[in-house]
């Protein structure tokens, strides 16, 4: 890496319609002033920091203490899952954004139009799609820094930290929704019809205790969820268990239809021949 004073890094005020601007609190794990710049990176390596919210929040922006040219310099902006131990699936789909710093420094971009809605821990990831941007960083290993490496396909703990920033809106404990829909249940081979009796089905989202189980007719409903992404369980004896990842914020209607799980078919062997005769 190399000093942060080295870069050429302006600080002058940009005055971008529908970036930064947003409220909430701040989370962070750096002193807002870097040391150094992170330099000698490759393209799509991504760079991630894990936070720890407090409780379920919206995600309002992400913010970046990048060096580089203003307007022509970009990276990518990315989201995950922290499953405690690791950095899982993504929030949305990376896109790319250009350097403007404003006066503090930092590229701030908000993103209250994705509806990014977290449960518990995340992880805000820098992506590098130009190795002209450098994301600021100070030589102190604060557990928090993580990198991916495309050769390895893999996400590796750094010695440093990096200088990202999220901005959330926690969420109140009126703010509550229902998901709820029809499990159905497939017919079995054999050309066997489905059953009519949909009861028994259980729906359940993993990273809760929340669940129900289905009536005759295969509705389910789960009441007082919290505004998040979810993994959402459908189970029932003898078939495949089906999942689906969802965020919600509204009241949501999903359907399941389960497969029964595979009937080996007997064989029997012909009798073996009387080699004899």
């Amino acid at each position: 890496y190399s000093d942060a004073g080295e870069s050429g890094y302006s600080n002058e005020a940009m005055a971008v319609p529908g970036t930064g601007g947003t409220t909430g609190d701040t989370l962070s794990h750096d002193d807002g002033d870097a040391e150094y710049i992170l330099t000698g990176t490759s393209l799509n390596e991504e760079y991630a920091v894990v936070f720890e919210p407090t409780g379920p929040c919206q995600l309002l922006s992400l913010r970046y203490y990048v060096a580089g040219t203003p307007y022509l310099t970009y990276f990518g902006v990315g989201c995950y899952r922290w499953t405690g131990t690791r950095i899982s699936e993504s929030y949305f789909e990376a896109f790319p954004y250009w350097v403007e710093p404003g006066s503090d420094g930092w590229t701030e971009i908000d993103i209250t139009a994705l509806d990014v809605f977290v449960p518990g821990d995340f992880a805000a990831s820098f992506v590098v799609i130009d190795t002209s941007a450098h994301i600021g960083i100070d030589d102190v290993d604060d557990d928090y820094s993580w990198v991916y490496n495309p050769g390895y396909d893999n996400w590796f703990d750094l010695s440093y930290t990096l200088f990202i920033q999220a901005v959330v809106r926690y969420l109140g404990g009126d703010e509550t929704y229902t998901l709820s829909g029809i499990v159905n249940l497939s017919p079995g081979t054999g050309g066997s019809p489905p059953p009519t009796d949909l009861s028994g089905s259980i729906v359940r989202l993993l990273e809760t205790s929340d669940c129900d189980t289905t009536d005759s007719m295969g509705y389910y409903e789960i009441d007082s969820i919290a505004p998040g992404v979810y993994t959402v369980e459908a189970w029932h004896p003898g078939y495949e268990a089906q999942r689906i990842t969802m965020g919600i914020n509204s009241d949501d209607i999903y359907n399941f239809t389960l497969i029964p799980y595979s009937t080996c078919l007997l064989y029997t062997s012909p009798s073996p021949r009387d080699l004899s005769t």
